[in-house]
Order: C-alpha cells, then sequence, then structure tokens
C-alpha cells in the first residue's frame, strides 16, 4: 500500500452515517481530466466545501472489495491526522 498526496478540487462532498450508526465522508477530487475518490472514517475536522482546492495525503488502493461492494482508485485518510489541507 503507497501513501500518496495528491491536489485538486473537491467535488461530491457528503458527512455520512452508515446503517451500522458508524460516521464516515467521502469527496471526490479533480485536477484536469483526471478523478480520484477519498474515503475516511468518522467526521472530518477540517472544514471543507465542493469547489475548494485541497491537498490530500492517505493510503491509495486501485481495488477494494467491501462486502457485495466493490471501489476502485480510492484514498483513504484519517480524519484524526491532518490529512486534509485547503490550499
Amino acid at each position: 500500500l503507497a501513501t500518496v498526496t495528491v491536489e485538486g478540487k473537491v467535488e461530491k462532498f457528503a458527512q455520512k452515517t452508515s446503517r451500522r450508526g458508524n460516521d464516515y465522508f467521502v469527496f471526490d477530487i479533480s485536477a484536469d481530466k483526471d478523478k480520484v475518490h477519498i474515503y475516511g472514517q468518522g467526521k472530518l475536522t477540517t472544514k471543507i466545501k465542493d469547489g475548494d482546492q485541497v491537498r490530500v495525503t492517505g493510503v491509495f488502493r486501485k481495488e477494494k472489495q467491501v462486502g457485495s461492494q466493490k471501489f476502485e482508485n480510492e484514498i483513504q485518510i484519517d480524519p484524526k491526522k491532518k490529512s486534509v489541507e485547503v490550499l
């Protein structure tokens, strides 16, 4: 697993709660025509919104299987660390 840092524009930010009651957040980062999905467990303490330019550091996974769902090209970040920086 590789730790990566990417910069881009926030799209589709959402803070959610799973059916089991666990907080998590998701959003996409886009730069030019490239896009990567961001996922983190818990609540994101850094205030971000769609359109913000951010730098994100986390663990990149080409493919991840969770139950019957498959996620591709995803970066998982830890909200307890300074993993999101608004530029």
